[in-house]
């Protein structure tokens, strides 16, 4: 049985539950606010899950339940995915429904089954999700690093302080002198990875999110020099640069649908887990990037352990079989503290192979944010269980 108070963290997915309500009983907004006495303004943030106060978001709920004799287990029963983000990341970008629909040929209607919670194909998550410039798993509010937006930051538009803090969007790049190096690495990276990287700048370890699908594990005591450079500068000139590396214009989307595409083009299509126009897009992209099959294999699976001394190791880690290295990466990332990190971390490559290095004599870890992503949500989990 599910109360009010439980409304409010669902509350995107509720707010288009009630929005259906009311049009499949004949109302309009305007009758609502009028007879509920609750203004149009606040009806809105209702009805596309913006509003900020629990408190009054409650309030204003409880009114508009009592009038239309709904409970909380109508706008909560039966939904499949809980906490799909589609018209919370919609109304950020100032992205219509309609314009959903006409970029991914779904339906308004099935697109407002999807919104409020109902089952969705893989395709059609992905679809929804290549039109929003973000990952599935931030759709479905399954992503443990920061959402990657694939959009200039200054393009994001938003109603709310709570939302503009959890989302933005590409703000420049991040370059990275590591010891026993001349050359500067370089990653793309959003406005609120830029502020991470300011409040950790002291601290040992830094988890930094790139938005080309790699997440940085850097030990700060060795590294020389960071810069940032923001979308609008020109290239630096006292120092290197990559003409390579992508301004955050591919979603992560695109990285979760690669491998997929390489075994539907070798085993035949799945139209429900890639739409025809999905695998069009991604034909190009592939052809447009020269990338080969070990390329692809490269940008979703391959990890890069800069030591100390200069070398460069590249190596296939299974996070499946590796929590100290996620679980490292979770503290750090989540607590901001890296006073009680272990030096000592393990980790196995997909042959079985057992690693164990110092982190002492590591300047960074360069890994497949995906990945790590999923595996840190294992970690979770059995947290949650042990507890």
């Amino acid at each position: 049985m599910y109360s009010v108070g439980d409304l409010f963290d669902r509350r995107s997915v509720v707010g288009i539950r009630l929005e259906k309500i009311i049009i499949d009983r004949g109302y309009t907004k305007v009758e609502i606010s009028k007879k509920v006495g609750v203004s149009r303004p606040t009806l809105d943030k209702l009805l596309t899950g913006t509003s900020t106060s629990k408190i009054n978001y409650e309030k204003h709920m409880a009114k508009i339940m009592e009038y239309l004799s709904i409970s909380a287990d109508m706008l909560l029963g039966n939904i499949k995915n809980k906490y799909i983000r589609t018209r919370e990341i919609s109304n950020l970008m100032k992205v219509s429904s309609k314009e959903i629909a006409k970029a991914t040929g779904i339906p308004l209607t099935r697109l407002m089954e999807i919104d409020a919670g109902e089952n969705a194909t893989l395709a059609e998550l992905r679809d929804i999700a290549m039109c929003l410039s973000v990952s599935v798993k931030c759709l479905l509010g399954e992503n443990f690093f920061e959402p990657q937006i694939a959009t200039l930051d200054l393009c994001i538009c938003n109603s709310t302080d709570e939302n503009r803090d959890k989302y933005s969007g590409f703000w420049g790049h991040i370059g990275i002198q590591l010891c026993n190096s001349k050359e500067f690495l370089w990653y793309p990276i959003t406005g609120n990875t830029k502020k991470l990287v300011y409040r950790m700048i002291e601290s040992d370890r830094i988890v930094i999110p790139c938005m080309n699908n790699k997440v940085l594990f850097v030990n700060m005591k060795n590294v020389n020099e960071i810069v940032f450079s923001d979308f609008d500068c020109d290239q630096p000139e006292f120092i290197n640069w990559n003409n390579k590396v992508d301004c955050g214009e591919v979603p992560l989307v695109v990285y979760e649908v690669l491998e997929d595409y390489c075994y539907l083009m070798d085993e035949g299509s799945d139209e429900d887990v890639l739409s025809p126009q999905f695998q069009s897009f991604m034909k190009e992209f592939i052809e447009k990037k020269r990338l080969s099959e070990d390329e692809i294999y490269e940008e979703t699976q391959i990890s890069m352990i800069y030591y100390l001394d200069g070398c460069v190791r590249p190596v296939s880690i299974d996070f499946k079989y590796n929590e100290s290295i996620s679980g490292e990466i979770y503290n750090t990332y989540v607590y901001e503290d890296t006073e009680f990190a272990d030096d000592i971390l393990f980790c196995q490559d997909i042959a079985g192979t057992q690693i164990i290095f110092n982190m002492k004599n590591v300047s960074m870890l360069e890994l497949p944010l995906l990945s790590v992503e999923e595996a840190i949500r294992e970690y979770e989990n059995e947290i949650i269980n042990e507890e």
